[in-house]
């Protein structure tokens, strides 16, 4: 397959990064994008290779990270890939535990082939179209209303159906599963990467706050000593302490601060550019492939709005990027909420006493954060428009600034007047909308760190308490608890980012509007003569067509192969006459007759010409 790539000076890092897709690949091409297939691969090989099973060997691992990756790469059937997912984690856990199956390698064939199955048999379902349609008839009504107030279903589902507009539905759908593939199988291995490191993290600073404690210990093993000597030996620990820290900060640094760097760069920048193969597509679907598939679609985007080509493309990205991060964070937040069902289930006291302090505090943060969000940009939207009036304003007043000069002091104050009227207003929105921001900064940063933070500290310090977690986890289930608290409250959360979604959703929709009743203007059923006929030339019968002012009626013209002259005043029909004769059925490239041309003539005269008249 060739991809459009650039000269020796577009390369970067020895690579022709590019997003473009060949437009000559079909439904059924195996991949849309350079470097799709390699994606995959490295995607599920890095989420198989952290993911390790207990007590898992190496060899073990590295082989089935290099079989899934095999299959990635040769675009095998998700169905496949996602089977044979499943069942490397059943072989290691067989062979390494004597509980589910005993030592006799028979016994434990058998319970590997039975693992095959299962894991082949769970694919299908996970993966069937038929079983997620029936599961959501099945769901009842109360529960429906439930997932669509805490999810944005309705939303994600508006802004997908209005993409369908602009690319193929079985490219989209390859589009969508591609991308998720490859974000979920980052997106959770590095999730698993972050809990090791967090927990890493929080044994090293846990060093420095047990070096503080040491005061109270050396009070209570030196009471027999004296006041001198029990400060030297308390120095003395603090410094031998402190020694011991310092000399673990290189091989922190080293070997696990720099490799997760290393790591979340590499494995985050691959996310990114599968993301950006999508979202680039799907932009320069509306801004040149869809926009120049058809003549007719500039003109009738140029008639509709004044919006640019440029500011359809920049909603397309708001939108695909507005869904693709929901779903990219809470994949990210997978690994740490798996943490918490094993808490829940032992503690469930717990849970109902703290749950309900932690969402009603996060739900009033959220309509309030909401509330001045949707304000804020309500009021800089207002005041952009109020921008580009007086730019208009003070553009014609430039222009005619002489006129202004001789029609007296009175034209000038008025003009003085009206700018001042202008720079005002704009200054009076922006000033609130600039206070509500900074007003939603701050009640942001006290309410997360102050208030929902001191309620998950009271979890914490419980389940310390009971020896539940350790120390060293403290961060963990701190940052497991806040993401739990953002997906069951994620519509909400994200009001204001679906609120702007929502507006450049309508707008797309507009332009497909536009664009379907454009394609939806049949030519006219008449012809226009070419040279290879016996009687050459235009001949116009029965033709009756009016626009605006100008109503134009031919009733027998002929005009022969030739040069002329088609006078008339303004507005009389001339540019009409042409436009209607570019309409005909028979021109090799046929224009739309505009909304704005009313053509009187019945097409049943059209019908009854020969096919050398118009």
């Amino acid at each position: 397959m060739e991809y459009m790539t650039s000269n020796k000076d577009d390369t970067y890092f020895g690579l022709a990064l590019t997003t473009h897709r060949d437009l000559d690949l079909g439904e059924d091409a195996v991949a849309f994008f350079q470097y799709e297939c390699l994606l995959a691969a490295i995607a599920v090989f890095f989420c198989r290779w952290t993911l390790a099973a207990p007590k898992e060997p190496p060899l073990l691992r590295a082989v089935f990270a290099l079989l899934l990756a095999f299959l990635a790469f040769c675009k095998k059937s998700y169905t496949l890939t996602t089977a044979v997912h499943i069942f490397s984690y059943v072989v290691p856990l067989v062979m390494t535990s004597s509980r589910i199956c005993p030592k006799d390698k028979y016994t434990k064939l058998a319970w590997i082939a039975l693992g095959a199955a299962l894991s082949f048999l769970l694919s299908h379902v996970l993966l069937s179209k038929q079983v997620w349609m029936y599961i959501i008839q099945i769901t009842p009504a109360a529960l429906n209303r439930g997932l669509n107030y805490m999810f944005p279903i309705t939303e994600i589902a508006k802004a997908y159906n209005v993409l369908l507009h602009f690319v193929k539905p079985p490219i989209l759908h390859k589009q969508v599963a591609t991308l998720f593939f490859a974000t979920f199988h980052i997106q959770v291995g590095m999730g698993y990467l972050g809990i090791d490191f967090l927990k890493k993290e929080q044994a090293r600073r846990n060093q420095l706050v047990r070096m503080d404690m040491m005061d109270d210990t050396a009070i209570v093993d030196n009471t027999t000593t004296t006041n001198g000597q029990e400060t030297k030996d308390r120095v003395k620990r603090k410094q031998e302490a402190s020694r011991r820290f310092q000399k673990g900060a290189a091989p922190f640094i080293l070997f696990t601060a720099v490799p997760y760097m290393v790591q979340i760069i590499l494995l985050g920048n691959i996310n990114r550019f599968a993301f950006l193969c999508m979202q680039n597509d799907l932009s320069r679907a509306v801004r040149l492939v869809n926009l120049f598939e058809n003549d007719e679609y500039l003109i009738a985007m140029s008639n509709d709005s004044a919006t640019s080509p440029g500011q359809y493309a920049a909603s397309m990205d708001t939108v695909v990027d507005t869904v693709y991060e929901l779903f990219n964070r809470k994949l990210f937040s997978v690994p740490k909420l798996m943490l918490l069902p094993g808490i829940m289930m032992k503690q469930p006291l717990l849970v109902a006493q703290i749950s309900p302090f932690i969402f009603a505090s996060d739900y009033i943060k959220g309509r309030l954060i909401s509330y001045m969000t949707s304000t804020g940009e309500r009021l800089s939207m207002e005041a952009k428009e109020i921008r580009a009036v007086r730019s208009k304003v003070e553009s014609f007043d430039m222009k005619n600034a002489e006129l202004l000069q001789r029609s007296g002091m009175g034209a000038t104050q008025f003009t003085r007047r009206k700018w001042q009227e202008l720079s005002v207003k704009i200054q009076q929105k922006q000033l609130v909308s600039d206070l509500l921001k900074r007003t939603k900064g701050f009640f942001s940063f006290i309410q997360r760190n102050f208030i929902f933070g001191v309620l998950i500290d009271c979890a914490l310090a419980n389940l310390i308490a009971m020896g539940k977690i350790v120390s060293s986890e403290i961060f963990v289930f701190s940052r497991a608890i806040e993401d739990a608290v953002d997906l069951v409250l994620m519509k909400s959360r994200a009001e204001s980012e679906l609120a702007q979604m929502l507006t450049e959703v309508d707008k797309l929709q507009q332009l497909a509007d536009v664009w379907e009743t454009t394609r939806e203007r049949t030519p006219l059923p008449c012809a226009v003569a070419s040279p290879q006929v016996e009687r050459p030339g235009i001949v116009v019968r029965n033709l009756h067509y009016s626009r605006g002012s100008a109503i134009v009626r031919i009733d027998h013209v002929e005009l022969p192969p030739g040069m002329y002259a088609l006078t008339g005043v303004n507005g009389s029909g001339k540019s009409t006459f042409f436009r209607v004769l570019m309409s005909c059925g028979s021109n090799d490239k046929t224009i739309g007759l505009p909304d704005s041309i009313f053509l009187q003539t019945p097409s049943d005269h059209f019908k009854e010409e020969p096919k050398d008249a118009c």
